[in-house]
């Protein structure tokens, strides 16, 4: 994996047995973390540790992709972070921020969304269709317009992208994973930008992704956990250079928590899709940890960054 910011790093894959050494030490440290958080219960209030094991650290050390996570537990409202900064093109999770959009703009003008940009929005997101992506950025008023919403959300570190050559941009959309945190919490949260009526809208979308997609924030829920994400994937400057993302939440089994994994310099598709699953699974198992669903006192958020070794 390459770090960036004050240090970057560079490996290749470890194979099988690293793999299965990567969940033996994710299992371990969950277990070590959560018995020193019960004997120091008495004394805090907040969850200790990160779900950002070591043990997961050290496996993408072994990629070779650059990979950049979020994490907010929505019971604690702490948030984990490692490569916060680092920016890559949405992709199709870009498809979100339209659908937000387009809902508000909906909410300005006091018009009521017709039967056919039902059919649209629904196919954009469950489907990830490109054609309807691309409908809906001319109707928000394409980059300029784009940015304009967000930065009423506000997503200081996303730029839409701009119509060049035969795309229209979207999907060029520089962001980062704290944005992303930032814009699924619109569908979670009563807020000023997105009535009750419009998030039940977005979140029914988000929760019936087509099962071709269900990758990535899904990896690790079993049946009966509500999972709302959108994923995107895109070649960059070839086909061996793969942006693949994953953002989205998770609720069930003891688990309320967010997670935006984003991804870049994916030699495949599926190489990448690898990286991404590997993290959402680590993700789960770790959330689950008895101190990661303890009552907190207060309503301060707590953010801890983690680079191991950065």
């Amino acid at each position: 994996m390459k770090f960036q910011g004050r240090r970057q790093v560079s490996a290749r894959a470890g194979g099988g047995a690293l793999l299965a050494a990567f969940v033996a030490t994710t299992l371990l440290s969950t277990s070590a973390t959560a018995s020193s958080h019960a004997a120091s219960s008495t004394t805090t209030t907040q969850p200790v540790g990160s779900p950002i094991t070591p043990g997961l650290v050290a496996y993408l050390r072994t990629r070779s992709d650059t990979v950049s996570i979020a994490v907010r537990d929505v019971f604690t409202n702490q948030t984990w972070t490692l490569n916060a900064t680092q920016l890559y093109h949405a992709a199709s999770v870009a498809k979100v921020n339209l659908l937000a959009a387009f809902l508000n703009k909906l909410q300005a003008t006091k018009m009521t969304m017709t039967p056919a940009d039902r059919v649209r929005l629904s196919d954009m997101i469950i489907n990830s269709n490109n054609v309807n992506a691309d409908y809906f950025y001319v109707k928000v008023g394409s980059c300029d317009g784009l940015a304009a919403f967000n930065a009423q959300i506000p997503m200081p570190s996303t730029t839409p992208g701009c119509p060049h050559a035969h795309i229209l941009g979207w999907g060029t959309t520089s962001t980062n994973v704290v944005d992303q945190l930032t814009l699924f919490r619109l569908f979670m949260e009563s807020n000023s930008l997105l009535t009750d009526a419009s998030r039940t809208f977005g979140v029914n979308l988000l929760t019936h992704i087509t099962p071709a997609h269900r990758w990535g924030v899904t990896t690790g829920p079993p049946p009966g956990t509500v999972v709302a994400f959108k994923n995107g994937w895109s070649p960059l400057d070839s086909y061996q250079n793969w942006e693949i993302n994953s953002v989205g939440w998770v609720h069930g089994y003891h688990r309320f928590y967010q997670v935006a994994i984003l991804s870049s310099h994916n030699p495949s598709y599926g190489y990448g899709r690898v990286t991404v699953d590997t993290v959402a699974r680590s993700l789960w198992i770790t959330m689950g940890a008895p101190h990661y669903f303890t009552t907190t006192t207060s309503n301060t958020t707590s953010t801890t960054t983690l680079g191991a070794g950065r």
